[in-house]
Formats: structure tokens, sequence, C-alpha cells
């Protein structure tokens, strides 16, 4: 008999220091939480809820609560009751806002919750966009299929980055909805990128003679000898002959003043340069999409190589 009240006194001493331990871990973010650790140490520490059958199974207990309550507050990915994701940070608080994590962008209500499936006006450095946060969460990086062929494009090329963002209008007829970004390279030091707002693009051809016995492909002019092209080849007309070492470079100053581009980017300028405007500039300001990667080359048997973005090579 005196064993089993001393088990008992055990068993209310320790569900009471749990209680506490939770209480005391808690991080004040918003009455929901405050509500929720509250509800688990009164759990813990109710004799009519909770039956052990030894001292051991009572410490157990005890470790296991307290496990469970820290593992609400750790840095990561979270979910509550209905399904909605949020993110706790190293201070053990919702993230809020715009933020990015893992490399990826997301945006977080007022109560921390996520945005999934919407359109959202997010300021970055100053300037205001029109984001689009997919199915994850995550911000979509090109949102071509979502809306759909538009009248009118602006392009901007930050020279300083090498990457150029094609933007198209929201419902107030502002160029704030990045579409998609495309690496490039512009002038190298000397043979400088022009800068200024260009109202009239034009193509000038498929192939297009260039600089030093050098060609492009899909070739639109943005003014005087300044064009967005291909990255270089050295003979016309020749899928095969792009110089894999100019094509490397994409991503940094590599041109003659020249905006190079993957064939596939080019392609697309191109085909719609009657609906584009553009506007060069450099600055160091965040970009509101990430700089792209450059696909790898394809190097065929022979030694010749060709860019793997390019449709019209089988």
């Amino acid at each position: 008999m005196r064993n089993t009240k001393g088990i008992k006194r055990l068993l209310r001493i320790s569900a009471c220091l749990a209680g506490i331990c939770a209480l005391l871990t808690m991080k004040q973010n918003n009455q929901e939480d405050f509500m929720l650790l509250y509800t688990k140490a009164n759990t813990v520490a109710s004799p009519e809820t909770t039956t052990f059958e030894t001292e051991a199974d009572v410490i157990t207990s005890v470790v296991t609560t307290e496990s469970a309550v820290l593992a609400e507050n750790q840095t990561g990915w979270h979910e509550n009751a209905d399904r909605e994701r949020y993110y706790i940070d190293k201070s053990g608080k919702k993230k809020i806002g715009y933020f990015k994590v893992s490399g990826s962008h997301y945006y977080a209500k007022k109560n921390g919750m996520i945005v999934t499936d919407q359109w959202k006006y997010i300021k970055i450095d100053g300037r205001k966009y029109k984001l689009y946060f997919g199915d994850n969460g995550k911000q979509k990086q090109n949102v071509s299929a979502i809306l759909g062929e538009q009248k009118q494009y602006r392009l901007e090329v930050n020279i300083q980055k090498n990457v150029v963002i094609v933007y198209a209008k929201d419902e107030n007829g502002e160029y704030c909805i990045p579409v998609k970004a495309m690496i490039c390279s512009c002038g190298v030091p000397g043979h400088s990128t022009i800068t200024g707002n260009y109202s009239y693009l034009r193509k000038t051809g498929k192939w297009h003679t260039l600089y030093y016995g050098t060609y492009g492909k899909y070739c639109t002019r943005i003014s005087g000898p300044y064009l967005f092209h291909s990255v270089v080849y050295s003979r016309n007309g020749d899928d095969y002959s792009l110089y894999a070492d100019e094509f490397e470079k994409l991503g940094k100053a590599a041109s003659h003043g020249c905006v190079r581009l993957q064939v596939k980017d080019a392609k697309w300028i191109y085909n719609h340069s009657s609906k584009c405007s553009a506007y060069l500039y450099r600055d160091n300001k965040q970009l509101p999409l990430k700089k792209p990667i450059a696909a790898d080359l394809v190097e065929l048997e022979n030694g010749k190589v060709c860019d793997p973005t390019d449709t019209d090579v089988n």
C-alpha cells in the first residue's frame, strides 16, 4: 500500500512538472498556440485521463510529452488541422509575408498560413510586382501558361546581372507581372550594352552576320547595331557550328554589346518582336524571379556541339 501511494505521488508531481515545462517552452505567437499548449498541459496533469503501470512509465511519458511540445516550435514546415502549411523560423515564430526557404519564395498571410493557387501583389526593393504562388505555395517562375498570350510585353534587361525578364501588364495597365526570366550575356568592358527605353523592336533575320566573322540566330534589333540574338556560330546557317566556350559564358558579360541568349529565348523574342518594347538598365536590386541556369551543351561524336534548347536541331 505504501508503494502504491508513492507511485501516485510521483505521478502527480511528474505530470505537473510536464505541464509547467510545456507552458515555459511556449512561444507567444498567438492565442491559438497558447490554447493548444494549455490544453496539452492540462491533459498531461489530469489523473483521470492518464494511467501508468510503473514509475518508469511516468518518467517516459514526461519526456515524450516535452519532446512533442518542442517539436511544434522547431524550425521548418508545419501543418495545421485544416492542412494549411506554415513555416517556423529559428526564433520559433511563424514566417509572415514574402519569404524564402531553400531557394524558393512563399507568401504567408497574417496568421502565418501560406497562400496557394493565387496571385499576390508584393513589394520587392521598393517596386510592386504581381506574383503567382502555385498549389505547393512556391512562387511560379514561369506564368506563361497561366496568363496565356498577351497583346504586349516589356523586356527588361538587367545588364549588371545578365538577366532578361519578360513582363506583362496587370488589370491596371502596369508592367508588373514577371512572366519568365532568361539568362543572357551582355557587353564586356569596352563594348558596353546600351541602356534606356526602346519602344520598337524588329526582326533582322533568322540568321544574321555579326562582328568578326560570326553569326547569330533569331536576331532582333533593339537599336542600331545592338541586337537580341543567340550565342555566336562560326558558320552561317550551321546549327552545329556553335562556339561552345561562348555558350558556357551565359550569365556573365561576354558580348560586344548585343544581348546573347539561348536559342529558345532568342526565338521567343524574335517571334514576339512586334509585341515587345525593351528597357535596358544597370542596378543590383533584387529581381522578382530567379536567374535561370543555362542548359547543358549537346556534344556529338564528331566533336560538334549545338544549343540544347534549339528545336530546329534533330
